[in-house]
């Protein structure tokens, strides 16, 4: 079906190009004001200094963050699918909630809040518990579901014969999950590593850590097995002792995404030991926090419609034709930092008008949404039967009209999935300052961003199986 082929190349290629035009000024802006200070960094003893510690810092946090995690793939993917989907729902929060705005809980938490301000941590040490903190239940969910969806025949040969349970894991299970275990290892180095204050030095250590993640991709892929053989027959008998110990763990792990959640809404109302709302009537008679809070949520739903529009476009092509993963999660491992650091850039160009700073406002979330709307709709592009739109272009209709009224529908649910997840992560964006009022604006973002990621990946079975 070479009709079939063409038009996902086709249709690939105009959401590449889409990419590639709002991506790409961006991209050549940043670099073009700082390689001139390449040399410098370089030279500068301290810097380098620095960056190598940012680098050990992340190598640490991401070993500590496998080996802390490991028990919980291992029980995420042996639970039964109810216990599953709330498992999910919760450790999705960390990866698909906005990063910036779980900083923000994070750091209340640490600093000021009474949990754990009596402890004073230093800034080191503080950072890369938050890092472990984020990335523990990110790595539950990621490993695990990729645990539960390998082919269990060798496993249950291994069984018949009585072979042990640690030696068959070790020699049948760890190398087909050792793409998987590099790749999310690469996600969280790329999360934790901080900017070596070089924008050009930066991106290299990202670009390095993404083509480890994109080519462990295509590994990890060809160790999954469809979806109608997931379910694994479960007849182990658990101990009390392992099951209660299981519960523990995994309370635990919930925990250190919901106290951070806590304790923002609980900052935001519980000011100087008393209970007031004082900081919200400020927040909504004042028509900056409300214009603020208007701006938000319409560049939210315009980003996210146009990031799907882009992320459906190019997930066809990295599915059917063999497009560039690397090109799609290039934003991603960019960082938005340097993204809205080369659209200023433009402002000399463009002018620093507030409609000008919006529409670059919302051209920088369209490009931090795409990739997530990519790692989300992906799975379910590759989990599509060629045979359906075949048939269908065989009984008269075009490829175009095959893909609309087939795949379209077919892929409906992980669509409004990834959505509303980028309505959410773009909200989530707009967290910033300090103050009373500042912590009522963020806990609003934060809730605001809870029923949209709810309405996501939360929502959907389809969803919060693509996580």
């Amino acid at each position: 079906m070479k009709g079939i082929d063409a038009f996902d190349r086709r249709y690939s290629l105009t959401g590449y190009l889409l990419l590639l035009v709002i991506f790409l000024p961006a991209l050549v802006f940043a670099i073009l004001n700082t390689y001139n200070t390449v040399p410098a960094f370089l030279n500068n003893t301290e810097a380098l200094k620095q960056t190598g510690l940012s680098f050990l810092r992340a190598l640490a946090v991401g070993f500590a963050a496998l080996l802390l995690s490991f028990p919980g793939v291992v029980i995420y993917a042996k639970c039964s699918n109810e216990i599953r989907n709330l498992l999910r729902v919760n450790f999705a929060f960390s990866f698909c909630f906005p990063a910036a705005l779980m900083e923000v809980c994070f750091d209340n938490l640490f600093s000021s809040g009474e949990f754990i301000a009596n402890l004073q941590l230093s800034p080191v040490i503080r950072t890369s518990l938050v890092n472990l903190m984020l990335n523990i239940p990110l790595l539950i969910v990621m490993l695990g579901e990729h645990l539960r969806h390998l082919d269990v025949r060798q496993k249950m040969c291994a069984r018949s014969i009585k072979s042990p349970a640690i030696s068959s894991f070790m020699a049948l299970t760890l190398p087909r999950l050792a793409p998987a275990l590099l790749g999310a290892f690469a996600l969280v180095l790329m999360r934790c590593m901080t900017p070596t204050g070089n924008t050009v030095v930066s991106m290299l250590f990202s670009v390095l850590f993404l083509i480890v993640l994109v080519s462990t991709d295509k590994k990890r892929s060809q160790a999954e097995v469809s979806l109608d053989s997931l379910s694994e027959p479960n007849t182990e008998k658990k101990s009390v002792f392992i099951t209660i110990l299981s519960v523990i763990y995994m309370v635990a792990a919930q925990c250190l995404v919901i106290i951070p959640f806590i304790s923002m809404i609980l900052r935001s109302i519980l000011i100087d030991g008393s209970v007031s709302f004082e900081a919200y009537r400020l927040l909504f008679s004042s028509s900056d926090y409300l214009t603020s809070l208007g701006f938000c949520l319409a560049i939210a739903v315009v980003s996210s419609v146009i990031a799907s529009v882009l992320g459906i476009h190019i997930s066809v092509g990295i599915a059917n034709t063999g497009c560039s993963l690397f090109l799609a999660l290039l934003p991603f491992a960019i960082g938005p930092a340097t993204l809205v650091f080369g659209f200023t850039g433009l402002y000399p160009w463009v002018g620093q008008t507030q409609t000008v700073k919006l529409i670059l406002t919302m051209l920088c979330h369209i490009l931090v949404l795409t990739p997530i709307q990519v790692m989300i709709v992906l799975p379910a592009v590759r989990a599509l039967s060629a045979n359906l739109r075949k048939t269908s272009v065989s009984l008269g209709n075009t490829s175009s009209q095959s893909f609309r009224l087939i795949d379209l529908r077919i892929l409906d649910i992980d669509v409004r999935c990834a959505f509303f997840t980028s309505i959410a992560l773009s909200i989530g964006l707009w967290a910033e300052g300090e103050g009373s009022e500042a912590y009522a604006f963020n806990s609003i973002i934060l809730i605001l961003c809870f029923i949209f990621f709810f309405m996501g990946i939360g929502h959907t079975r389809e969803g919060k199986r693509n996580v």
